[in-house]
């Protein structure tokens, strides 16, 4: 009857096992990380990868601030809507109901 062969607890990231063609198990990979190759025109283009990283960053700081404004006014205006609404639907003989708490100190501050 053959052995059973059970395997060293070794530490892999994934749970299969390397085989070659032949089926036998791969040894671990041992080749060396390689230096970028440094010349005179990496710090250029390092300088000119930070450059476009900022201005995207600008662009999604101004996105958000866009998206922020558009959703506060939305609320302004459903609020200023739903007080003519009512105050419309009422006989006009009867005065007017007060204006709604419209706090304009929470609208005025969006960070950027």
């Amino acid at each position: 009857m053959a052995e059973i062969v059970i395997p060293q607890n070794r530490s892999r990231t994934m749970g299969g096992v390397k085989r070659d063609h032949q089926g036998k198990e791969k040894a671990a990979d041992n080749r060396i990380a390689k230096d970028i190759p440094r010349n005179a025109y990496t710090s250029i283009f390092e300088s000119f990868r930070d450059e476009l990283d900022e201005h995207h960053d600008r662009r999604m700081k101004i996105g958000k601030v866009s998206r922020d404004v558009t959703a506060l006014s939305k609320k302004i205006i459903f609020s200023l809507q739903r007080y003519l609404f009512f105050s419309l639907s009422l006989s006009l003989s009867l005065p007017l109901p007060p204006p709604p708490p419209l706090s304009l100190s929470l609208y005025a501050t969006i960070d950027t």
